[in-house]
């Protein structure tokens, strides 16, 4: 009783602290406070028949915060301690513990990002929010399959041509995880995403804004492997990829000279990522730090050419619960992306899951 009463309660407080942090920040930035100087005085033209770079950059981070809700339920912290369950390894025991029993789990995730942009050509601002949550079923004991619902909030600002975007992301998918031994394990999903978007940029006549709505996918696959090499030291690894596809639709614009019909777009971005990482069981904790290259294997409609790949550092700390809280873990973290030539990222997540 008293694990579900947590679980809701965090359930309940994730989604007023996103509530409350989407609302507070829109709101703050909602006054379109311009810039007293543009490029030397000189307004700059934004051409709305391309994806501006921040757009990317923020579809890219919505799509990782995607897949990695997932792959951080399926994680291989959860995995390794369930798989050496009864063996010395252990301190101590973590019961109810296991990432492909059979049985019901329900876990909530949440994530935080932001970028920033330093080329002066393109130079923007960007943060999201995201909450997924999800439900699933062990099949077998080595199968699980589910379904979640994830809702993301981005908002990036141009700071020298100046424009901003707000978009809404509703992604509704289904999954499967597949337990191949007790160190190698499967997981892919896939599902329709909808997109609804406020666009805001100045030109030299003035402020024009318009709103669009895109429909698409996002699938995501990932082989998960670990080993315990010590007593209480684990090596994980990780091959995964990331696709997603969005259909704009042709909208209308409004500024200074009136309407003007923008046409559809199509936007599409593949990722590649492979992991390699490290932890330690520290009864009933388990600290875990990670490196991970990422690299945009196809790109369609994007404004943006070279910067394909970078590095994301990553650290966290998993929590097995036992005894009364037996089926309870969580897992809380934090990342920084290196090596794009003139972007910063950073983010942190959590996630919660209770298994019955």
């Amino acid at each position: 009783m008293f694990a579900v009463r947590g679980l809701l309660a965090a359930c309940v407080l994730q989604a007023f602290c996103l509530s409350i942090a989407e609302t507070a920040l829109a709101e703050q930035l909602s006054g379109d406070t311009l810039p007293t100087d543009l490029n030397g005085g000189q307004l700059q033209d934004y051409d709305a028949d391309d994806i501006p770079p921040s757009g990317l950059v923020l579809r890219r981070m919505t799509a990782r915060q995607q897949a990695d809700a997932l792959w951080r339920r399926f994680s291989a912290q959860r995995a390794g301690v369930a798989a050496a369950g009864g063996i010395d390894v252990i301190a101590t025991p973590v019961a109810g513990e296991s990432s492909t029993a059979q049985g019901w789990s329900l876990w909530l995730d949440g994530a935080h990002s932001r970028m920033r942009d330093r080329n002066p050509a393109r130079a923007s601002r960007g943060y999201s929010f995201g909450s997924t949550l999800g439900l699933d079923y062990g099949l077998t004991p080595a199968t699980v399959l589910g379904v979640g619902v994830s809702h993301t909030y981005s908002n990036s600002r141009g700071t020298i041509v100046w424009s901003r975007e707000r978009t809404h992301n509703t992604f509704a998918s289904i999954f499967l995880n597949h337990q191949f031994t007790d160190w190698l394990s499967a997981d892919v999903q896939g599902g329709y995403v909808y997109q609804r978007q406020r666009r805001k940029r100045l030109t030299g006549l003035g402020m024009s804004k318009g709103m669009r709505h895109s429909h698409g996918y996002m699938l995501s696959g990932a082989l998960n492997a670990w080993k315990w090499v010590a007593p209480q030291v684990m090596l994980s690894g990780r091959l995964g990829v990331i696709a997603s596809r969005d259909r704009w639709r042709a909208y209308t614009e409004y500024g200074p000279l009136g309407p003007t019909p923008q046409p559809a777009q199509t936007e599409a971005l593949v990722q590649g990522v492979a992991e390699a990482g490290v932890s330690w069981w520290l009864a009933p904790a388990m600290p875990h730090v990670s490196i991970s290259y990422n690299r945009d294997l196809y790109r369609k409609g994007v404004a943006l050419p070279g910067d394909r790949d970078d590095f994301t550092l990553s650290g966290g700390v998993t929590w097995l619960g036992s005894g009364e809280a037996a089926g309870l873990s969580l897992d809380v973290g934090a990342n920084v992306v290196i090596g794009r030539e003139e972007q910063r990222h950073w983010g942190v997540s959590a996630n919660i899951k209770w298994a019955w």
